[in-house]
């Protein structure tokens, strides 16, 4: 039976990877030739190294996301002092079943992933890449290796979170709908809510699809929050 004082809307998508392996003891993972395209003949070149969160990995993680291409559009993740913080304790009290992953082109670090172990399951935090190294696909190609990795150590899901980026697309088709749910017994409250949710939906699909206007849109954002 409905509850007429509970209502909900689609939120966002949450992508999922089941990890198997083929017969050769390889991840079964689609369109991995896509994923690593851009790297064809100089695979020796990248190499992933994986850091606990008790580590020195966070201080690689923050200088990386200083210059990523996140920061240019005016939403890193660790800008904020605060953030930074949260992180570090994370580290501290996670500590193995923290995961810091650092993609290298050659010697130099040019991306970052993190992730936490529950379980069987890897929940994938954070991703981000140094634009001058653009042309490689960095965010691509540390996925497909940290996939690999961590079905190495006996991982059967990876939670990739929410929304729907390309990439996640690319890797998977699993997907959960997630909802945002509105308990009111006021009925105008109700509606006002959800249309307000789908129209700012509404609005940040179309800014997304500007990069500029979108990387205006976090600015302006980050000041006046």
């Amino acid at each position: 039976m409905k509850d007429a004082n509970l209502d909900s809307f689609v939120q966002t998508l949450n992508y999922y990877l089941p990890i198997s392996l083929d017969s050769n003891g390889l991840v079964k993972l689609n369109k991995r030739n896509k994923l690593l395209h851009e790297i064809r003949g100089l695979d020796a070149k990248f190499t992933l190294a994986a850091f606990n969160g008790n580590s020195k990995g966070l201080q690689i993680v923050f200088a990386l996301d200083s210059q990523s291409r996140k920061q240019a559009r005016g939403y890193s993740a660790f800008a904020d002092d605060t953030i930074r913080e949260f992180y570090k304790n994370l580290g501290k009290n996670f500590k193995e079943y923290m995961q810091i992953h650092i993609l290298y082109f050659e010697e130099k670090p040019i991306a970052y992933e993190i992730g936490f172990f529950i379980g069987k399951t890897y929940f994938g935090s954070q991703m981000a890449y140094i634009s001058d190294y653009k042309q490689y696909s960095p965010g691509k190609v540390i996925l497909a290796k940290v996939i690999d990795l961590i079905a190495s150590k006996g991982i059967t899901m990876m939670n990739m979170g929410s929304g729907d980026s390309p990439v996640k697309k690319l890797v998977t088709e699993e997907k959960r709908v997630l909802y945002e749910v509105i308990l009111s017994r006021n009925t105008f409250a109700k509606t006002y809510i959800k249309n307000l949710g789908k129209l700012k939906e509404q609005i940040y699909c179309q800014m997304h699809t500007n990069p500029k206007l979108y990387t205006f849109y976090r600015k302006v954002k980050k000041v006046v929050h």
